[in-house]
């Protein structure tokens, strides 16, 4: 962790500091709320439902029995046997997670079987309604005989008063990629990532974290919030690849390394593509103006999650930039917005141009800025003369929406001012909704000991801003205070004095505030 700012007493230290990233989605505003690596010596049957069943649909010919599911080597394995068992001719294994979510990303990374007659499937059921009133995601399915093509679909019926399954709907997309110098890819031979994102109104599918697929909600298609289950599972014969035959190779396995699960922090529909990399990099989401491809571009230079990032360049042509997404919200939520920039030390910035991220109130979606559906705005500099070379960078700001708010426009600005010149890269970007409760900087909903622990550890900061309290765009002393009085609200007597703070505050007070909030 590299230190910006910093000021001793006492044996104290107050700083101002980059973040360590991780390869996650919680850097996108994704919570992680289910992972299993298959690390143990079987499947977690706390977790996981080993099914046992005899008949299932689609015309298949294998038994599900839990004796075909095992984990080895930090992977689980579903494995397709040539030998009959209760009067049906195969054997093979489903899991299913008793847990069930509504909305989130769903990703597994798995090892497809081949051969004739296998059908391997990942996908989200309901238990709760008749199918497929409550829609099925198909996150990935694949033919045995077919190695270079995956498939994704979903299946809804909009009346649920239709006997299955008269009315049923479905749409779908095949998907192969191409590695250059290589070929095809064979979905057979090794790992590979499929995964879905399912938020209200839409849905997205992911082979490889390429978007292939996606599907919205109209007048016809309704994308359900029913909760569901993960199901994966080895199907053997049926309407999909047909039944084995002679070219069939025994046994056959279905491996998984891996199946993660992400929510929206605090059920927030946020910010997508907020890393720059869906389709190999890309403003995929994002809407842009004055966006020359000079000023606004997809980097894979640099980092910090993914593949890419988004190249903001003040070229000297004293004109303005950017890019934005549309978000609806309900006026009065507080929203955190973060993203990580970083200045290259071969583009620096020359003077007065720099790089902004703000957050703009609409009271009508899609209303124009500075019409009277324009509420106000919020803004932080990003990117400067001053950021520090070649080092990413957290920023972070908290706003309130405004009561009679209905749409929060998060935007990222890059301006020529006076014809100077610069470069910063962005990344990681998320919006948020986030408890408003004074004084809970760490937004876990209440105020304690730890929201101290962010004050002190950001004091002085123009750009880490959960605990700027009083929003006038720094952390400082006067925030203390807020802290003190909520704890104090909550009868807890231990409170903890800024002693080194306070006597810190001369120095800080001459730290580089930024632009205002």
């Amino acid at each position: 962790m590299r230190l910006i700012t910093t000021c001793f007493v006492a044996a104290a230290a107050i700083t101002v500091a980059t973040v360590s990233l991780a390869d996650d989605y919680a850097t996108l505003g994704w919570e992680r709320v289910f992972t299993d690596e298959f690390n143990g010596s079987s499947v977690d049957a706390t977790a996981w439902n080993l099914l046992n069943r005899r008949d299932s649909f689609n015309n298949e010919k294998q038994y599900y029995r839990d004796t075909q599911v095992t984990a080895l080597d930090g992977h689980a394995r579903l494995t397709a046997v040539n030998e009959p068992f209760g009067g049906k001719q195969y054997q093979s294994g489903l899991i299913r997670t008793h847990q069930e979510w509504s909305y989130g990303r769903f990703e597994v990374r798995a090892d497809l079987p081949t051969s004739q007659g296998m059908w391997p499937a990942i996908w989200l059921l309901p238990r709760t309604v008749d199918w497929p009133t409550g829609g099925e995601i198909d996150i990935m399915e694949n033919k045995g005989s077919e190695s270079e093509i995956v498939s994704s679909a979903y299946h809804w019926q909009n009346d649920p008063s239709i006997p299955c399954c008269g009315a049923r709907q479905y749409v779908f997309d095949e998907y192969s990629a191409f590695e250059p110098g290589v070929g095809p890819v064979d979905y057979h031979a090794g790992y590979h990532t499929y995964a879905a994102e399912w938020e209200p109104g839409v849905v997205r599918f992911y082979v490889d974290d390429f978007r292939h697929f996606e599907i919205r909600e109209d007048s016809n298609l309704t994308v359900f919030d029913t909760a569901k289950s993960l199901i994966i599972n080895l199907a053997v014969g049926g309407i999909f690849d047909g039944d084995p035959d002679a070219s069939t190779v025994w046994p056959q396995h279905f491996d998984i390394d891996y199946v993660r699960i992400w929510q929206r922090e605090n059920g927030f529909t946020g910010v997508v593509n907020g890393g720059f990399d869906e389709n190999g990099g890309s403003l995929n989401d994002w809407q842009t103006w004055n966006d020359s491809g000079a000023n606004l571009s997809v980097s894979p230079s640099h980092a910090t999650v993914g593949d890419s990032s988004l190249r903001l360049a003040a070229a000297g042509t004293s004109t303005s930039a950017g890019a934005y997404q549309s978000i609806a919200i309900d006026g009065g939520e507080r929203l955190r917005a973060r993203a990580h920039s970083l200045v290259p030390a071969g583009d620096a910035f020359d003077g007065g141009s720099d790089v902004a991220m703000k957050v703009e109130f609409y009271s009508t979606l899609g209303g124009d800025y500075g019409s009277p559906a324009f509420l106000g705005e919020q803004i932080l500099t990003i990117a400067d003369a001053t950021h520090e070379l070649d080092v990413w960078r957290q920023n972070e700001l908290v706003v309130d929406a405004p009561l009679n708010a209905v749409e929060a426009r998060y935007t990222f600005i890059v301006d020529g001012s006076g014809g100077s010149q610069g470069v910063g890269y962005l990344d990681a970007a998320s919006l948020v909704a986030v408890p408003a409760l004074d004084g809970d900087f760490n937004f876990d909903g209440r105020v304690d000991a730890a929201d101290y622990t962010v004050w002190r550890d950001t004091l002085g900061s123009p750009h880490q801003l959960a605990a700027d309290a009083d929003r006038n765009g720094v952390v400082e002393v006067a925030d203390y205070a807020w802290w003190y009085t909520a704890m104090n609200a909550t009868n807890v007597t231990a409170v903890p004095e800024p002693t080194a703070a306070w006597l810190c505050l001369t120095v800080m007070a001459g730290l580089p505030r930024g632009r205002s909030a």
